[in-house]
């Protein structure tokens, strides 16, 4: 699906999460046609040093809670990162990082 810079800006900026979820999921069926994969995500604390449980059914690994700072948030991914192995990692909320962002 080829699509234009304003069109790019138009969906990128949308508040319609519901057309764009329609679209997403249109292209999702283009691509993949009707076949859905669910992943099992395993929950990791945002808290460096702290434990990293990594079961053997997890899809993803899946940082939540709120970093207390940039290094605190670069420490815990780099940590959860070497303890996942081939797991793909994912973590914090985009609001989240802005507040931290716009602090430091």
């Amino acid at each position: 699906m080829t699509v234009s810079d304003v069109e790019l800006d138009a969906l990128a900026t949308t508040h319609d999460i519901i057309n764009l979820g329609m679209l997403a999921d249109g292209e999702r069926r283009r691509r993949h046609g009707a076949r859905t994969t669910f992943v099992r995500v395993a929950s990791v604390s945002a808290t460096p040093r702290a434990p990293v449980p990594v079961p053997v059914s997890a899809g993803e690994l899946r940082i939540e809670g709120v970093p207390a700072s940039r290094a605190a948030a670069i420490e815990r991914v780099r940590e959860v990162a070497a303890a996942a192995g081939m797991v793909p990692i994912s973590g914090y909320s985009l609001a989240d990082l802005e507040g931290m962002a716009a602090r430091e």
